[in-house]
């Protein structure tokens, strides 16, 4: 496997630059599952002004029905939004980066009016929130994504709902693929390795 990732790697061998690969047979699904905590305001920004660019390089893809987008938040505690159904476009998922960007500056939970004075995250709610209230497309006809970020370290029971080994089955019973985006320091004084 190690040669074999070596050659996708250096589009040698059976990679994504192969231009029998260039279409997309799958439908894609997408839900972000992003930490709305106070330090992650400028990624949230970030991701807004390029959501739309984001939606084209899929769109380029060619695949065959439309993208389909959700998100998750978390701090502390955990939501959906769009009670779990698929944005109806692209801009309705960038009005919400926007929105959840400003919301990093409250310092509060999601669900509102908690302060928020722990660094732990709730990561594995939120992937498991992802994988079992997402209305995901079939998956015999669909590549499902989550896309997980944070800055921080995860919350376990008993402070979080599911435990890594649970959400791992829950995700992996779905055929989700998760792409993670951490930092490795973070923290009250972004210090910790969280690694």
């Amino acid at each position: 496997q190690e040669d074999e990732r070596l050659d996708v790697a250096d589009g040698s061998g059976g990679g994504p630059g192969d231009e029998e690969d260039e279409e997309c047979e799958q439908d894609v699904d997408i839900v972000f599952a992003m930490d709305v905590s106070t330090s992650m305001g400028g990624y949230l920004s970030k991701l807004a002004d390029e959501i739309v660019a984001v939606d084209t390089a899929i769109e380029a893809l060619g695949v065959p029905g439309e993208r389909s987008y959700g998100l998750v938040v978390f701090v502390d505690d955990t939501m959906i939004l769009n009670a779990g159904a698929p944005y109806e476009d692209v801009l309705q998922l960038q009005a919400d980066f926007r929105e959840w960007s400003s919301f990093t500056q409250s310092n509060e939970q999601v669900g509102g009016g908690n302060w928020n004075g722990t660094w732990p995250e709730n990561s594995l709610d939120a992937l498991y929130e992802a994988a079992g209230s997402y209305i995901w497309r079939p998956g015999d006809t669909t590549l499902r994504v989550v896309i997980h970020a944070t800055d921080d370290t995860f919350r376990t029971p008993p402070q979080a709902q599911h435990d890594y080994l649970g959400t791992v089955a829950m995700l992996q019973s779905k055929t989700i693929r998760v792409a993670s985006f951490a930092a490795h320091k973070g923290g009250s004084i972004g210090l910790t390795d969280v690694e």
